[in-house]
């Protein structure tokens, strides 16, 4: 092999090792340090997809037990659950009973025209599977669509997916 040929391949080699090496600490920075994955994800967001979208407060994805007890809670203008059995101002409609795909119980926000409008977007276990949502790992940055959220926040809870109690908990709590 000629001395040319030679250095061409162990360039091509380094080259392909310092590559592989960047590529695996991004990973691994990626996935063990949140602010970098959102960094990362609003840089993605803002550059890619024309939006602006920032962390809500609340109880987020990784952090709800479905195996936990949530209630479905409803007043004229949105529906919430809520680890509270009764909240001010909302009618208790049952216990939270996933058996929908549909269920939309959590949000992201994000502001689109230069960051002058904030939009709620609920996001439904529908929406998590699909690959616009995995690929960017939104699903770390959902909060649950609870009474903190803000008022343009509105879950989507089918029926079938509210399991009535025996108590009377339907009524409103007013303080």
């Amino acid at each position: 092999m000629k001395k040319e040929s030679k250095n061409k391949l162990i360039s091509g080699i380094l080259t392909l090792a310092i590559g592989a090496t960047g590529v695996t600490a991004f990973n691994i920075s990626y996935n063990k340090d949140v602010n970098f994955k959102r960094q990362t994800n609003k840089f993605i967001c803002s550059t890619f997809l024309d939006i602006d979208y920032s962390v809500p407060n609340g109880i987020k994805y990784s952090d709800f037990n479905s195996d936990d007890v949530y209630y479905v809670h409803r007043n004229d203008k949105r529906t919430i659950i809520s680890s509270n059995k009764y909240v001010e101002g909302y009618n208790c409609l049952g216990l939270y009973d996933s058996n929908s795909s549909a269920d939309a119980i959590f949000y992201i926000t994000y502001s689109t025209d230069g960051g002058e409008t904030l939009c709620c977007k609920p996001i439904s276990y529908d929406d998590i599977e699909k690959d616009n949502y995995r690929i960017f790992q939104f699903v770390n940055d959902l909060a649950l669509i609870d009474e903190n959220s803000p008022d343009s926040a509105c879950a989507f809870i089918p029926e079938h997916s509210i399991k009535k109690t025996s108590d009377n908990v339907s009524k409103t709590m007013v303080h």
